[in-house]
């Protein structure tokens, strides 16, 4: 994914929410790296998380709700979670990727 630029990815299993930082090949944090959501807080109960990498700059497992996504054709985007129960939120705007020269 990071030789082809992605910048967004989006996943769910762990029944909590969690955002990475845009992060590289190398898991650390990189403006032109891949932001992750993982996102699994609707429904079932939630669990706790059991690692604390060093990439991740927000997470929660004690609030159900939705991710809102914006996608632009620019490569930007904008997150909005939502929720439904609890207090947990995270909102952002990830810029689009600077043009290669």
């Amino acid at each position: 994914m990071w030789k082809h630029r992605v910048r967004l990815t989006l996943s769910g299993s762990q029944h909590n929410y969690e955002r990475s930082c845009a992060v590289n090949n190398r898991d650390r944090c990189d403006d032109d790296g891949i932001t992750a959501f993982q996102v699994s807080t609707g429904g079932i109960e939630l669990r706790p998380f059991t690692s604390s990498p060093r990439y991740i700059e927000k997470r929660f497992s004690d609030t159900h709700g939705f991710l809102r996504l914006t996608l632009r054709t620019d490569g930007s985007f904008d997150w909005n979670f939502v929720p439904t129960t609890g207090e947990g939120t995270d909102e952002g705007t990830r810029p689009a990727p600077e043009p290669d020269n």
